[in-house]
């Protein structure tokens, strides 16, 4: 995402910074990781979230359950996003074998 968009949603959609500091403020004041400051340029693409652990995965399937649910997280981590995936042709052998 680009440098300018990542603080336009902190600075004026949350509240999570007051003010509307950019992210090269954030980083040398120590609230975001130096990654964000990398330059100056506003068109910079900067990544959406601090760590790879902050994304959360669901993988869920059946398409014969009528059972919906909603995972939310607690600030922005990134965009949902869904894709349908395919399992291996193999993959009742790999189940088996798996124990």
């Amino acid at each position: 995402m680009p440098a300018w968009k990542f603080e336009r949603y902190i600075s004026g959609w949350t509240n999570l910074v007051p003010g509307h500091r950019s992210l090269t403020e954030l980083v040398a004041v120590g609230k975001a990781p130096e990654v964000f400051a990398e330059s100056d340029d506003p068109d910079r693409m900067v990544p959406i979230v601090c760590e790879p652990e902050d994304f959360g995965i669901a993988v869920a399937g059946d398409p014969l359950r009528t059972n919906a649910y909603v995972f939310a997280h607690n600030g922005i981590l990134g965009y949902p996003v869904s894709r349908e995936i395919e399992l291996p042709a193999d993959w009742e052998a790999r189940l088996a074998a798996a124990g």
